[in-house]
């Protein structure tokens, strides 16, 4: 059962692939709005926040990690090592 929904998933996956540029590039949009949704609920559940920021929101967590998945050198500017290694995966 799990070898054939793995072979679904690559056979969805390969289709998208195929449609060319604009399917990929979505495809990376959805991947990354993702990944920032997910690592804004991380910090809010986990109450990791850089040092200077006494009340984090989620639009305030979820723009944070979206300026640091776009721009990775926005990370210079962090203090406090729990959040570093969490913006940094």
């Amino acid at each position: 059962m799990l070898a054939n929904y793995k072979d679904r998933l690559r056979y969805r996956f390969d289709n998208v692939m195929s449609k060319g540029l604009r399917a990929s590039i979505m495809l990376l949009l959805i991947v990354s709005f993702a990944v920032v949704i997910l690592l804004a609920s991380i910090v809010l559940i986990l109450d990791i926040k850089p040092e200077g920021y006494s009340d984090l929101g989620y639009f305030e967590a979820m723009w944070m990690s979206l300026m640091r998945t776009l721009d990775p050198g926005t990370m210079g500017e962090d203090r406090g090592w729990s959040f570093r290694i969490l913006m940094l995966i």
